[in-house]
């Protein structure tokens, strides 16, 4: 399996919507609203989210964004949004091209991470040894 390399914002938007149909939209929001409700508490917790769950804040900042805007915009495309924008793709790219099994291994993935206190933390250290493995010109 060869992964796709988007580069621009645009080509990466409409890997957003097949992430979210990947993970369950509705199961997304309602934990990025538990964040969003998190950070709310006090100085503290918001510090904690921030660390450990940054990658479903800046996805979900990401999908705010799409929706307002109809289009993902570069002054809020920070190092973070890159990095998870970029996530979102490798996952729906490696997701299409497993078997059955291993779609439906991945999704649970997915679901389980977001309810994990870690996040997506794991999940996205190894989408992220996929990507430099490809880069590099291996096949996965």
């Amino acid at each position: 399996m060869q992964l796709l390399r988007p580069a621009t914002l645009d080509e990466l938007a409409p890997y957003l919507s097949k992430f979210l149909a990947l993970v369950g939209r509705e199961r997304w929001f309602k934990r990025a609203d538990q964040l969003d409700a998190e950070q709310q508490r006090s100085a503290y917790r918001s510090k904690i989210v921030a660390d450990y769950h940054w990658l479903e804040l800046a996805i979900s900042h990401q999908c705010d964004i799409l929706a307002k805007e109809r289009r993902l915009l570069p002054r809020y495309a920070d190092m973070q949004a890159w990095a998870g924008l970029h996530f979102a793709a490798t996952v729906v790219e490696v997701h299409a091209s497993l078997s059955a099994q291993g779609k439906q291994s991945l999704a649970g993935r997915l679901r389980d991470a977001l309810k994990a206190e870690t996040g997506l933390a794991a999940l996205y250290l190894e989408m992220d040894i996929a990507q430099r493995l490809a880069i590099d010109g291996f096949e996965l």
